[in-house]
């Protein structure tokens, strides 16, 4: 029977055979725990058991192999390495085994007997085999020698010489007692005194100093064994074939004369490098890959090319120190080709690497630029392809900013001042291939360019479109901005109008949005039969310079606007909020504004202001007429802020260009007096101040049924936009509306952090009628939102609309 490789785990496992014959036992790999009580392999009373080619180590108090009774046993080509605690460790024993053969083994360390045989173990061959005590970080050295344990290499006894022959060992002598040899109960201390003696170990030498498990032997050893010795096997403990050393000089004997003694053959030396043309490549394209051969042997004579994808070139032949052979991949991978040297004598060296494939695609860099708040850019390259995975990616803003790195998105790169800027990303892949594209991105800021109030849009008369014509039901009207009265053509992100609606035949609202964007469910202002109603609008311009106007009614409309301003990316002016303040009221100061009269108001206190967000009132007007709004200092357009009948109290947010000498007139065009109450939000002056971001028109907020007291309106956090989503701070350019209230009343906006309500109204409504107004409204840093306090009034439908916020950010 044959076991074959069978493995042992450090449990102290040992292998026993009892009563057996012709039992082999090849490739055993073994190791004991420090001072285990038993041999690993113990046979007891067996004959013809072979041991052969294992590797065995551990710290075994016994031997490491040990036989008892039996006969014809051979014990070869074993590594003996038994390395732990200050122990006796008798390395082989035989103990009354007859005709039997220790072979080419290696044994080291051994403390008490390397080999040991007696007890009538006659007829023992001992050739080949390399005793010697370990060296390195576990050597130790053996305990003293006693009578029992005399520290002996090699031991027969005298019952065990008759027939028994040792020869072409290598013993190394024990370091205490200095006797490397026992034979017939005479020591001694070297081969030469060995063989005068006994005319045995004629070939011995003591030239080896250690040997460590499975380390080729020294010089002496090689080549210098008995091949024809009982048990010797073509093959060493690794399963090297047995060859000749060129290097060395045939000193042994048999055929053929140069088997290395002990359990290891040494083999030529070669040492190879894995090298590619390329460490990477794309599908179809041929790769090289190589080895340079170093072999002191001088005898590699060709290498095996594995490509690892199944590919195998073999019997390439090694050229001037090196071999290669050359493949193209067929599938994108990750491959680990080999190229593996050998030689006639069995020398062989195996070196690996690593090539990387790709299926061919051209390298399309791609970029997205999108806005982050006002002033800030959000680039993404992430769409972009190659065939090799994309490693860098540099962006250039166009500012002489540039961000290098690994990752495709750069979410917030902030510009100092609003515009159009060139954005470039270069990206370089695996390869080091390089591409690059841009894209044009304008902030979403803008800054205001106050003007003189201009009508631009009459329906009435033309002014504005093709021909006079009301807005149908249902309709929309889209009225050019771009290159309108001084507007500029190109740069323009939103524009500030009063519009009035004139000659409503039936109730409906209007809406107000950019021309190229989906109507949204926002209103600007909301009108009944018969009436005249106007308001302020700010309002974001398509990107073909247009806004639209949306009739929501089932009856048509006059349309009017007049500009008062624009925002562009090339302007200077920026928004200053302030706490509403009562800058007029006519009713305390006693100067009612006379019929056709004007009324002069300073606003020069606001340093540097070139135009003014006002909260205009009319109350207590005589006979229905208009308010206009303008510069002091030029003359009268013909523009209109709100229009008023006799007795009714209304209000329009007013942003108007300040004249040079600080003042702002207020022309009341009836033929009655009336009152006026102007309340300041903020002004816009030159290089100071907030940003403007238009944004397309959002409601964001709508409750029903809202009592007296106050509502707190989140923005920031939960506004219903995702252009308003993460908004903190600044202030909203919002529409205003309340509708159906069961009583008159006011309305009041302000930041939600602050704790109690102006004494200042945002607008004035009588009941069951619904108003709106515009309102340039701070947030706070609660909810970052604003409150609404409703005054004077049961219960009413409040609306919130934003256009557009003015922050720093």
């Amino acid at each position: 029977m044959t076991v074959a490789n069978l493995r042992l785990a450090s449990n102290g496992s040992t292998v026993a055979i009892s009563g057996s014959d012709h039992i082999t036992l090849d490739g055993l790999q073994s190791r004991q725990p420090s001072a285990s009580q038993a041999p690993q392999i113990q046979a007891l009373a067996s004959s013809n058991v072979t041991l052969s080619r294992s590797l065995l180590r551990g710290g075994s108090t016994a031997a490491t192999i040990s036989i008892t009774g039996g006969s014809a046993d051979t014990i070869t080509t074993n590594a003996l390495e038994n390395f732990v605690g200050a122990v006796e460790r008798p390395g082989i024993v035989l103990n009354g085994v007859t005709s039997s053969a220790i072979t080419s083994n290696d044994v080291s360390p051994w403390c008490g007997y390397g080999i040991s045989v007696s007890n009538g173990s006659t007829s023992t061959t001992i050739e080949n085999n390399v005793l010697a005590q370990l060296t390195g970080p576990t050597a130790i050295a053996c305990p003293a020698a006693t009578d029992s344990s005399p520290n002996i290499p090699l031991s027969v006894d005298s019952s065990s010489t008759p027939g028994s022959k040792a020869d072409y060992n290598d013993v190394n002598a024990a370091s205490d007692t200095k006797i490397a040899y026992s034979w017939g109960g005479g020591t001694y201390a070297d081969a030469g005194s060995f063989a005068a003696a006994t005319s045995q170990g004629t070939h011995d030498s003591n030239s080896v100093t250690s040997v460590s498990g499975i380390i080729p032997s020294d010089s002496v050893t090689i080549d210098s064994a008995d091949s024809s010795a009982p048990g010797e096997l073509s093959t060493d403990v690794m399963g090297h074939p047995r060859v000749d050393d060129p290097l060395v000089a045939d000193t042994g004997s048999g055929t053929p004369a140069y088997h290395d003694r002990g359990a290891v053959e040494y083999v030529d030396p070669i040492t190879a490098t894995f090298s590619s043309s390329v460490p990477r490549a794309l599908t179809g394209v041929p790769v090289t890959v190589s080895a340079s051969v170093t072999d002191p042997w001088s005898v590699a004579n060709y290498c095996r090319v594995d490509f690892g994808d199944g590919t195998v070139t073999d019997q390439v032949p090694v050229t001037n120190g090196s071999c290669s052979a050359s493949h193209a991949y067929t599938a994108a991978g990750t491959f680990f080709p080999a190229v593996t040297v050998t030689n006639s004598y069995g020398g062989l060296k195996t070196v690996n690497g690593t090539i990387a494939t790709a299926v061919p695609k051209p390298f399309l860099p791609k970029l997205a630029v999108s806005p982050v708040g006002g002033l800030s850019v959000e680039a993404d390259a992430s769409a972009s392809t190659a065939a090799w995975p994309i490693t860098d990616y540099k962006f250039d803003f166009g500012d002489g900013s540039v961000v290098d790195g690994y990752s495709a998105l750069d979410t917030d790169h902030p510009y100092a001042k609003a515009g159009t800027y060139t954005v470039t990303v270069t990206e370089t892949d695996l390869d080091g291939d390089t591409a690059s594209t841009s894209a044009q991105f304008t902030t979403a800021a803008s800054y205001y360019t106050p003007v003189s109030p201009v009508r631009i849009l009459d329906t009435r008369k033309g002014i504005g479109v093709p021909a006079v014509a009301k807005v149908p039901a249902n309709g929309t009207l889209s009225l050019n901005i771009a290159g309108v009265a001084g507007v500029p053509q190109t740069g323009l992100r939103a524009v500030a109008l009063n519009v009035t609606v004139v000659n409503p035949t039936q109730t409906g609202y209007i809406t107000a949005y950019p021309a190229d964007a989906a109507q949204p469910t926002t209103s600007n202002l909301d009108f009944t039969p018969g009436r005249t109603f106007a308001n302020s609008v700010i309002v974001k311009v398509g990107a073909n310079g247009s806004v639209n106007f949306k009739n929501g009614s089932g009856g048509s409309v006059d349309l009017v606007a007049d500009l008062a301003g624009y925002y562009s990316d090339d302007s200077t002016y920026g928004y200053t909020s302030v706490s509403p303040i009562r800058l007029l009221d006519t009713r305390k100061s006693a100067s009612t504004i006379a019929a056709n009269g004007v009324h002069k108001l300073y606003v020069g206190n606001y340093t540097g202001a070139a135009a003014v967000a006002l909260n205009v009132t009319v109350t207590n007007p005589k006979q229905g007429g208009y308010l206009t709004a303008y510069p002091d200092g030029e003359n009268r357009p013909v523009v209109s802020n709100l229009d008023f009948m006799a007795g009714q109290t209304i209000a329009n947010q007013v942003i108007v260009k300040v004249g040079a000498d600080g003042y702002v007139d207020f022309a009341n065009s009836s033929a009655g007096s009336t009152d006026l109450i102007v309340d300041i939000d903020g002004y816009f002056r030159s290089g100071a101040g907030s940003f403007f971001t238009p944004i397309t028109p959002t409601r964001a907020w709508d409750l029903e049924s809202v009592g007296v007291g106050t509502t707190d309106v989140p923005i920031g956090y939960d506004a219903g936009s995702s252009d308003l989503w993460g908004l903190r701070g600044g202030s909203i350019a919002a529409n205003l509306t309340v509708a159906n209230p069961s009583d008159g009343g006011y309305l009041s906006a302000y930041p939600d952090d602050e704790a109690t309500p102006p004494t200042i109204s945002a607008l004035d409504f009588p009941a069951n009628e619904t108003v709106t107004n515009a309102a340039t409204v701070t947030l706070g840093s609660q909810n970052y939102g604003i409150d609404l306090h409703l005054a004077e009034s049961g219960v009413a439908r409040l609306i919130v609309d934003v256009f557009g916020y003015y922050s720093t950010t």
